[in-house]
């Protein structure tokens, strides 16, 4: 029996390991498929979502204000009546009735507050969701961060194994020139260290490349086991730096969504002056009884429709405290806006310097590395005609190793850097890159549905 029940607590452990990811990748792995499956799975952007769909329930709510309420009510109604003393007419007895009443309350006037309520909420609503698309660029980027760490990774990881082969190459010419007295002992000393160090440097960029492997793989929720040879996106680039920052002023999301809070607090402040304005509803009801006491009537029916005004005149300060509270947020929120633009201004320079200097820096390490070819070739033939010693050809070759290593590191930043650039302009979303992300909402149809729903339970609408 205990065997059985561990076979079944293997078998366990093993289908839950199975169903860490939401899926396997079994062949390669493009970029833009890493995209896809970030915006399907990321658990990021599911909690971004559902804090975006639960924002927009805030205009039912506000909407709710044009619309009456409507209220059932029902009693049964015992009355046991005992008279003491001299009385001229008995009321000895009991008495059982039943009644039932229906009310509705349609508002009228709110002093404004509905009108502005609505409009803070879809300001709301509008800056929720930019957050929304910030959140998506930044997964997006960490997603194309992450997967062009494995190529880098993978890149090094095969420079690296190619030189380790030509070293082990070059240890055994090496021994076999000493045999024939042509080479020392350091010179095989020289060559053993260097294979040594090669073999190192693998195991350590085997490590670092499955770390990398792993990283993407959290944020796309399914396992990678290879990627397509060299990362390949279309990125939109602005053709200057003005008119960078003159996207980013328009489309980054956190700017506009600064924007729309600002507005959103104005809006506020008109909610909290409506409450000193007059309120008018108006109120229908009607009720029926039966049996109503003392009893001498079978049934009675009432009818009442009825305009209520009501003017405030004076609540001990506090809603004029808030609405001089709500004016500061104002204030608040305007300087957020300059914030926010100056450190977006700041970013995009700092981002297109950042990219230019790395185009520049991409350019030179390919002239970097055909330099250095042309100096192994000369070492090595210099070497052989006594010109040059051994460990002057292991310089070179690791010379040569070194510059196509900063090559694909510089390849790497300068891929990012471009990201980095459209993402800070509004420019690294499903649509601007190619994508298909379906589960993005679509602002307006979600503030449609939202605004009526009059009755609904269901949330139905949020995947």
């Amino acid at each position: 029996m205990r065997l059985i029940f561990t076979y079944f607590i293997v078998l366990f452990v093993v289908s839950i390991a199975g169903n860490v990811f939401a899926q396997d990748v079994k062949n390669e792995l493009t970029l833009k498929q890493a995209l896809e499956l970030a915006a399907k799975n990321n658990a990021t952007l599911a909690e971004a979502r559902a804090i975006y769909y639960g924002t927009a329930e805030n205009l039912a709510q506000a909407l709710s204000g044009y619309r009456p309420t409507i209220s059932a009510n029902g009693s049964l109604t015992n009355i046991e009546t005992k008279s003491e003393g001299n009385t001229f007419i008995s009321q000895d007895g009991g008495n059982f009735s039943e009644s039932a009443n229906i009310e509705a309350s349609q508002p009228v006037f709110r002093g404004g507050q509905t009108l502005a309520e609505t409009k803070q909420s879809k300001n709301i609503i509008n800056a929720q969701y930019w957050l929304l698309k910030n959140a998506y660029q930044d997964v997006f980027v960490d997603v194309a961060e992450a997967y062009w760490d494995i190529y880098l990774q993978g890149r090094i990881l095969e420079l690296n194994t190619s030189n380790r082969d030509l070293l082990q190459k070059q240890l055994e010419e090496t021994e076999a020139r000493f045999e024939a007295g042509e080479l020392t002992r350091t010179d095989i000393a020289q060559s053993k260290a260097r294979l040594a160090e090669g073999q190192a440097i693998i195991a350590s960029t085997r490590s670092s490349l499955r770390q990398a492997q792993a990283g993407l793989e959290q944020l796309i929720r399914a396992s990678v086991t290879s990627i397509e040879t060299k990362p390949e996106l279309s990125v939109n680039i602005p053709e200057s730096i003005d008119v960078a920052l003159e996207k980013a002023m328009e489309q980054n999301p956190q700017a506009v969504s600064t924007r729309f809070l600002h507005n959103a607090a104005v809006d506020d402040v008109n909610g909290v002056l409506g409450e000193l304005l007059p309120q008018i509803n108006l109120i229908a009801q009607a009720e029926k009884s039966y049996n109503p006491p003392p009893g001498f009537l079978d049934s009675q029916s009432n009818q009442t429709v009825q305009l209520n005004a009501t003017i405030p005149l004076y609540q001990g300060g506090a809603t004029r405290s808030r609405a001089r509270q709500a004016k500061y947020a104002v204030a608040e929120n305007k300087a957020n806006i300059v914030e926010t633009e100056e450190a977006v201004r700041s970013n995009i320079i700092s981002l297109w310097e950042q990219h230019q200097a790395l185009t520049f820096e991409l350019d030179a390490r390919d002239e970097q590395i055909e330099a250095a070819k042309i100096a192994l070739e000369g070492t090595t033939e210099e070497t052989r005609y006594g010109l040059r010693t051994f460990i002057d050809r292991l310089n070179a070759q690791q010379e040569l190793l070194n510059a196509e290593i900063d090559f694909a590191q510089a390849e790497r930043n300068q891929a990012i850097s471009k990201i980095n650039l459209a993402a800070a302009t509004g420019e690294f979303l499903p649509d601007d890159i190619g994508i298909e992300a379906r589960n993005l909402p679509n602002n307006e149809g979600v503030m449609d549905t939202v605004g009526s729903n009059w009755l609904g339970l269901d949330v139905d609408y949020t995947e």
